[in-house]
């Protein structure tokens, strides 16, 4: 009983089989490669290529900017010296409708370097020390910045070309100079707390016994690099940190052996 209730389950198991070979056709139809695979691996191949050729436009960009941006980065205006990237400050570009005693009236963008807002609309520019026509582009590319300075009463050309007087945002570019002296005070002090803290450091780690710190060290007193000059207190140092197999060390000594 038990060996015919098994062969039923077998031929029922393999009759699906039978009938679709008899057919011609393949119960279990093997994987085939129709070229979608291969399209695949190239499309993500090309998605990867557009990123970073994405991120090269996008750095280059950057650069220019920051190249620009730093070509005249302190400007005096109302007497006092400006840094373009306080507040205030905004980067303009456009078409120069018209070059007045008043300044340059300027048909374009005004946006803010910080956040990225941008606002189109018709503002003057006072102070503007390039040369300029009516009618010529004012270059996106060349971060041109200028401080708002209120409004202006004047006549502007309306799509209708007749001018009408109108109130309109006054931007001054302001006098090209250097960075105030107390500006610069503040950068040698941030300098020398900085200069400070990495000889605090190699003095430290020096006297801890590390073979590196012990040879920059010996370099200070040898070059009095922020430290007053010791010939004697550098080939101590350079004597430590040669014992500890510091090639550079042991070079520096060499050098003093034959003076």
């Amino acid at each position: 009983m038990r060996k015919q209730l098994y062969l039923a389950v077998l031929a029922s198991l393999l009759f699906p089989v039978c009938c679709f070979a008899r057919a011609g056709a393949t119960y279990f139809p093997l994987p085939h490669d129709d070229g979608r695979a291969a399209a695949e691996t190239s499309r993500r191949k090309a998605a990867v290529s557009a990123g970073f050729a994405m991120k090269a436009a996008r750095d280059a960009a950057e650069a220019q900017k920051q190249e620009a941006l730093a070509k005249e980065p302190w400007r005096v205006v109302d007497g006092v010296t400006n840094s373009i990237f306080g507040e205030g400050w905004y980067h303009f570009y456009g078409r120069a409708r018209k070059v007045t005693p008043e300044g340059i009236l300027v048909e374009g963008t005004i946006s803010s370097i910080k956040d990225g807002s941008s606002k189109s609309q018709m503002f003057v520019v006072i102070n503007f020390p390039y040369v300029v026509a009516d009618g010529e582009n004012i270059d996106q590319y060349q971060f041109f910045m200028a401080k708002a300075a209120g409004t202006v009463t004047m006549d502007v050309p309306q799509r209708s070309g007749v001018a009408t007087a109108s109130t309109i945002h006054k931007y001054d570019y302001g006098e090209v100079s250097g960075p105030p002296p107390e500006w610069i005070a503040a950068a040698h002090a941030k300098a020398d707390k900085a200069k400070a803290a990495v000889l605090k450091l190699d003095q430290e780690k020096a006297a801890e016994g590390s073979a590196l710190y012990q040879y920059r060290l010996g370099r200070r007193y040898l070059m009095a690099d922020g430290i007053e000059e010791d010939p004697d207190k550098a080939r101590e140092w350079f004597t430590k940190a040669a014992a500890q197999g510091n090639e550079d060390a042991a070079a520096e000594l060499r050098k003093l052996s034959t003076k």
